[in-house]
């Protein structure tokens, strides 16, 4: 499933490196000596049709032949985030059929869990598109193979988690009104601002008819979510309706995106993190559990946390130590707006949340332009995490944000505000309304002749934005104006790293560039141009 590349060897998140880099990993461990080691199989297409289009099916499978060597780049571009090249019809059918034929294995006994390493992805895949990576939706088409090819295994309820940090908005789709089939999703939402985008990835989407209460979507208001909060929605929701529920087998839905480091995902769970969350699912159905790898773009945590999952399935112990850390406020909130929204279809979810409930606090290092360059900077929450970082350099007025504007609907300017504070509790893609036009703001001073001036959002001018800071949050927390104004001109934060993620023009770039900040450019998993991200 290596085959499966950019057509003219582009960078790309979603490449063959991810597998080879999580087998390195195994191999090293020692993991892949005490498993059974499968042949990749692919599906037939009688299987993929359960789920897929037949005219969806024939373009996925003849793509990668002659017929569409002059035409498959631009039919990839009509789609949100997909390429193809000739491999890719081969591997699409294969990681189909592998996950199908573990989940089968699994689920008649002759294998007690099993980890399904495949690509391309599959949790975005829609029933005639593809789409975010994905081609064929490869955990769908075995859940229906297990609930309708093979009744014989006595398959009857298959729970699927979702643990991707984007909404498995496909998957949704396909069983909103199903009974048979629990989907539980716990991704950033962001306010809808957060990749793909869509209203249906929030809570109130529950299901429908006699699949209602059976589509469970734990959306975060904002990145840095990691071990506590993840571990907090499953004590609080997804097992205690998963007891009730009773699957006979778990389809998980790996995606390691939200894994600390990730360059799309802006989460922070751990490769422990990982393992307590399965540890705890295999209560569950005898233990029958099936892992299927959707995401998950940085190589080393990516492949650290499939290596812990691993052990899990394999029964290793380990220690998780989670005395230090506490969920964010925030996470509380959506757990309880989850509970309040399905608590009529699952009676357990009506007792009470323990109270003693606190929200973050959080120290902001704020130097004077007078302040000498310090070695380090400490910026340490009640979450118990040490988030500080050396700071070598004084950078000016690194922005939390960059303002830029297009043409809207109608050809108006469209303002936009780029978050670009990693963990911002704000969406880090929220357009601005005339009426936040009066908020106190620190311009920041690039070089000259490399950014516009910023007019602001009433003032109808097409040029692209300057950065300027705005009172959301650093950390996860609000910047009163009066934290702005002791701010003056001059800046630093604990770390460079990971401080700018969605930055689009030109001007912008070369801005920081010329600021010592060394920017590269960040695929984010929508249709829209890769956007620029700084390290």
């Amino acid at each position: 499933m290596c085959a499966h590349a950019t057509p003219d060897g582009e960078d790309h998140p979603e490449n063959p490196e991810r597998l080879r880099a999580i087998w390195r990993k195994l191999n090293a461990e020692g993991i892949t000596s005490r498993c059974a080691v499968l042949k990749a199989k692919e599906a037939e297409d009688k299987y993929i049709a359960s789920v897929h289009s037949q005219d969806h099916i024939k373009l996925m499978k003849e793509i990668s032949t002659e017929k569409y060597d002059s035409s498959r780049s631009k039919i990839s571009s009509t789609y949100n985030s997909i390429y193809f090249n000739k491999g890719s019809s081969e591997c699409a059918v294969l990681a189909a059929g592998s996950v199908i034929e573990v989940a089968e294995k699994v689920a008649a006994g002759e294998l007690s869990s099993a980890i399904a390493l495949v690509r391309p992805p599959g949790h975005h895949a829609e029933h005639d598109k593809a789409m975010g990576f994905c081609l064929f939706n490869n955990v769908v088409v075995a859940a229906n193979y297990l609930l309708n090819k093979r009744p014989n295994l006595g398959i009857k309820k298959i729970l699927i988690v979702d643990w991707d940090v984007h909404h498995g908005n496909a998957t949704q789709k396909m069983f909103y009104s199903d009974p048979r089939v629990l989907f539980f999703s716990v991704h950033r939402f962001d306010c809808g601002d957060f990749c793909p985008y869509k209203t249906e990835a929030s809570y109130g989407f529950i299901g429908e008819d006699a699949g209602k209460g059976y589509n469970i979507n734990v959306p975060w208001e904002h990145g840095k979510c990691g071990d506590a909060d993840y571990l907090a929605a499953w004590d609080h929701i997804l097992l205690p309706v998963t007891e009730a529920f009773g699957p006979d087998i778990i389809l998980v839905s790996a995606g390691f995106d939200a894994a600390l480091g990730d360059p799309l995902g802006g989460c922070c769970v751990t490769p422990d993190g990982y393992a307590l969350l399965l540890t705890k699912l295999l209560g569950f159905a005898q233990g029958r559990t099936v892992m299927a790898l959707e995401g998950g773009y940085n190589l080393m945590s990516t492949a650290n946390s499939v290596c812990a999952c691993a052990k899990v399935l394999l029964g290793d112990k380990f220690e998780f130590n989670t005395l230090d850390q506490q969920p964010f406020e925030s996470t509380w909130r959506v757990i309880q707006a989850v509970r309040n929204e399905l608590k009529t279809c699952w009676p357990v979810l009506s007792l009470q949340l323990p109270e003693n409930v606190l929200p973050s606090e959080v120290h902001f290092p704020i130097l004077s332009p007078a302040c000498p360059e310090p070695e380090e900077i400490q910026a340490v929450g009640n979450r118990g995490r040490d988030t500080s970082a050396p700071v070598t350099s004084a950078i000016e007025s690194i922005p939390l944000c960059v303002r830029t504007a297009d043409k809207g609907e109608g050809g108006g300017m469209r303002y936009q505000t780029h978050y670009v504070m990693e963990g911002s509790g704000a969406s880090k893609r929220r357009r601005l309304g005339g009426d936040e036009a009066d908020l106190p703001r620190v311009q920041v001073p690039f070089p000259q002749g490399t950014c516009s001036q910023d007019a602001g959002p009433s003032s109808g001018s097409s040029s692209s934005g300057q950065a300027g800071l705005l009172p959301e949050d650093l950390f996860g927390h609000p910047a009163p104006r009066e934290l702005l104004a002791s701010m003056g001109s001059r800046l630093l934060f604990p770390s460079v790293r990971g401080l700018l993620a969605g930055l689009q023009a030109c001007d912008v770039k070369e801005g920081l560039t010329a600021l010592g900040v060394q920017v590269r450019t960040r695929y984010l998993h929508s249709g829209h141009q890769p956007l620029l991200g700084a390290s």
